[in-house]
């Protein structure tokens, strides 16, 4: 995971088994665009992990360790937000409460 993090070309000599994980696959994107022409052939459709969607995410950028979640309820209140997220690719389900100076990082530590 660290290799792909420093740099998508990575993948291109990783084991199969690793070129068939989706989260290390996402990494090796988010970093290096064409990294997907390296991955198991079932993850080429994977809309998740196209160049497109990887350079859509703002907490993607070079070189960073990026917290995918989907949000699945966010309500605010006066002070605080009540979230319900799904974390990473294998969905582990979060929920809780966040100031209002929170940021979509604070998630994490949940």
């Amino acid at each position: 995971l660290e290799a792909v993090r420093q740099t998508g070309h990575a993948l291109f000599f990783a084991a199969d088994p690793l070129k068939a994980d989706r989260e290390l696959v996402l990494e090796a994107v988010r970093h290096t665009r064409g990294a997907l022409d390296w991955a198991a052939d079932h993850l080429h459709a994977d809309p998740l992990l196209s160049a497109q969607a990887c350079a859509a995410n703002p907490f993607a950028v070079q070189g960073s360790k990026s917290l995918v979640c989907t949000v699945f309820e966010l309500i605010a209140s006066e002070s605080t937000y009540q979230f319900r997220v799904a974390l990473g690719l294998s969905g582990k389900e979060l929920q809780g409460n966040l100031p209002h100076s929170s940021i979509v990082g604070d998630v994490g530590r949940y």
